[in-house]
């Protein structure tokens, strides 16, 4: 993971969010002459499985959530942009710039995997996943195979194999029109590192969510 920003930004991001992961980090270069941060972590934060895969997901949001803290100038950094490599091999890069706002956004996001046909959602207010698994049950009879709780601050919704070729598109657009009833819009959205060498099944695709202000 590599950052460019101010050097106050970066001194923020040392303290708040490299340890946050649990492991630890395995490297880190600070080059405050150029602003230039890079952490390298020990393990895979971005392709875990099993408790570790929250945990890395939770350190996506911590970035967010850190950056979205004011300034000084009562000015937060969020997500405006993003920029991804021509032959999709390269990670790609988020670009966050400086923006008046009265109070810090919230933050949850979506983590989807085997072709967006399960998904796991982090970090959202709980009346939202509860919602949303009602609204999907009722837009797609019979089409949820399974919808709870993973740990405190997770829940998963999957949805039946048979048949999800034909909605999947309308799935993804439900998601995004309930959310967006509920004052969230989708800051970002990205591939993370493949789990497995065989199939874009094994990778994951995150979908981070801010509150509208």
């Amino acid at each position: 993971m590599k950052f460019h920003s101010s050097s106050a930004a970066l001194h923020k991001i040392k303290d708040r969010i490299i340890l946050k992961w649990p492991p630890g980090v395995e490297s880190e270069s600070f080059h405050p002459e150029r602003n230039e941060l890079t952490v390298q972590f020990v393990g895979h934060p971005w392709s875990e499985k099993g408790p570790s895969d929250v945990m890395g997901l939770r350190l996506i949001l911590q970035v967010w959530s850190v950056l979205a803290s004011h300034t000084n100038n009562n000015e937060c950094y969020t997500c405006g942009a993003m920029i991804h490599s021509s032959d999709g091999n390269e990670p790609p890069q988020m670009v966050f710039s400086l923006t008046a706002k009265t109070t810090p956004p919230d933050f949850f996001l979506i983590c989807f995997t085997d072709k967006r046909r399960r998904f796991k959602i982090v970090q959202a207010p709980r009346h939202i996943v509860e919602n949303l698994a009602v609204v999907l049950r009722d837009a797609f009879p019979n089409q949820v195979a399974e919808s709870g709780p993973q740990s405190p601050d997770s829940y998963t919704i999957e949805m039946k194999s048979t048949g999800f070729d034909s909605i999947a598109n309308l799935l993804q657009a439900e998601i995004l029109h309930f959310l967006s009833n509920n004052a969230f819009y989708l800051s970002a959205g990205f591939p993370l590192p493949q789990q497995s060498l065989f199939g874009f099944s094994g990778r994951k695709e995150v979908w981070v969510f801010s509150t509208l202000s």
